[in-house]
């Protein structure tokens, strides 16, 4: 019995010092996001609220959505952050920081793989905007 609770405890140091590197890397993300995130997303992409961009998977041309999303401006319910929402509203979602289990990593998983879209988003967008530049410069 002794080694099965010096296994359970070993897993579960393990699975905090995982679950304190992942919520470093949420906080990291947010606060990288937060001040460049009007200016990529606008208004967002949430008719049900503003200021909420959704974690879409891009592959291949075909997009998946998911059922989370970065809210990165405050509104009366919510704070700034990454919040799961199964119904699609945009608002009144789930902290992922407050998922557990494969919830939580699977969330971790969808931000990770939505960096690289949101790398490309802004590597078009300014080009855009560099392209403009430099007609008004004409």
């Amino acid at each position: 019995m002794k080694t099965l609770q010096e296994k359970v405890q070993s897993m579960l140091d393990g699975e905090t010092k995982r679950r304190e590197t992942a919520l470093q890397f949420i906080t990291e993300v947010t606060e990288i996001l937060l001040p460049v995130a009007k200016d990529i997303w606008g208004k967002g992409n949430s008719e049900l609220s503003p200021n909420v961009v959704w974690i879409n998977r891009e592959e291949k041309g075909k997009r998946e959505f998911t059922d989370y999303y970065f809210r990165y401006a405050e509104n009366k319910n919510e704070n700034e952050g990454f919040f799961f929402d199964p119904n699609d509203c945009g608002t009144w979602g789930t902290l992922i920081e407050d998922l557990r289990g494969s919830d939580f990593w699977s969330a971790i998983r969808a931000i990770i793989e939505w960096i690289p879209y949101v790398s490309e988003l802004m590597d078009t967008r300014s080009a855009s905007r560099e392209e403009l530049l430099s007609k008004i410069n004409m």
